[in-house]
């Protein structure tokens, strides 16, 4: 999975998650032991919603632009 990308008029009604949900599913049919996943420190709702789909933070990724 790349992005999970809702329209703006339809957020908040649940359908982020069912793509996540539905994409968990068919990872786990396939044998997959986990999943790992990163979204930027800003995006708050997608935060959310993995928190809430169980996700748990392990790591910090951190960035340095090489042409300041």
């Amino acid at each position: 999975m790349y992005d999970i990308v809702v329209d703006p008029a339809h957020r908040r009604q649940g359908i982020g998650r069912m793509l996540l949900d539905a994409t968990l599913e068919a990872l786990k049919a396939r044998g997959s032991p986990r999943v790992v996943l990163s979204t930027a420190e800003r995006n708050v709702a997608a935060q959310h919603l993995f928190d809430r789909a169980g996700f748990r933070r392990t790591m910090i990724e951190m960035t340095r632009e090489l042409n300041d």
